[in-house]
């Protein structure tokens, strides 16, 4: 199977689970998700209940009480460290409810704000923190935002249908990472960001372990060269 092959089998895979479940995602990479978010946070869930509407006779949304344990995204909303948090999410996949954080459990999480509530949908960022690389935790703090509006992450097959000029464009193809069992790792997400190197020109930046990572997918897929196209 050749590259484009199985960038398109991959693609069907993760949109056909999606479109089953009734909600559909396009995939991104956690810088995307930071800068798209209204608000990113290393959280502890403390607990998790229905949210009766009035007039309504079951839950249609989910509340989490979230223990802010670091804020990288979202001060401007009136988030703190140490703070507690309600975060809205619906209840029904069809609705891309996520309703499967863990009580006591870490997490990193995006979401956004309107009207002084929070929402987190299926479609945002949720990873439990022990899994966040450390290469990922400096793009929280630091790398993620100084690029955010200044370059841009795309999929290799909607490269070429962007305004951004393709100086500023990253190309990042999720599905390397994709195989039937979903066993691969995700090495461009977790050791990698999209930096402006000088004004106007984009390029990805990579940890050491990129390069292990991506050696280590090779010898699983059989392939060679399943780093960034």
């Amino acid at each position: 199977m050749d590259r484009i092959s199985a960038i398109l089998v991959g693609f069907l895979l993760v949109l056909g689970q999606r479109l089953a479940d009734g909600c559909t995602c396009m995939p991104a990479h956690p810088q995307e998700h930071f800068c798209r978010a209204g608000f990113a946070i290393k959280g502890t869930i403390l607990s998790k209940k229905p949210l009766l509407e009035p007039g309504m006779n079951f839950a249609t949304h989910l509340i989490y009480k979230v223990q802010l344990d670091k804020v990288f995204k979202g001060e401007d909303s009136g988030l703190k460290g140490g703070d507690v948090m309600d975060i809205k999410t619906a209840t029904m996949d069809s609705m891309c409810g996520n309703t499967g954080l863990a009580e006591g459990k870490s997490y990193l999480l995006t979401g956004n704000a309107y009207s002084d509530k929070f929402y987190h949908s299926a479609c945002n960022l949720a990873t439990e923190w022990q899994q966040v690389s450390v290469f990922q935790r400096k793009g929280l703090r630091n790398f993620y935002r100084k690029s955010c509006g200044e370059c841009e992450i795309r999929q290799p097959f909607g490269y070429y249908y962007s305004d951004t000029p393709v100086a500023q464009i990253c190309s990042y193809n999720f599905y390397h990472h994709q195989s039937l069992d979903g066993g691969m790792e995700d090495c461009e997400a977790k050791y990698s960001t999209c930096l402006q190197k000088t004004k106007g020109s984009c390029n990805w930046l990579t940890s050491p372990a990129y390069d292990e990572c991506v050696l280590n997918r090779d010898i699983i897929n059989g392939d060679s060269g399943s780093g960034f196209l």
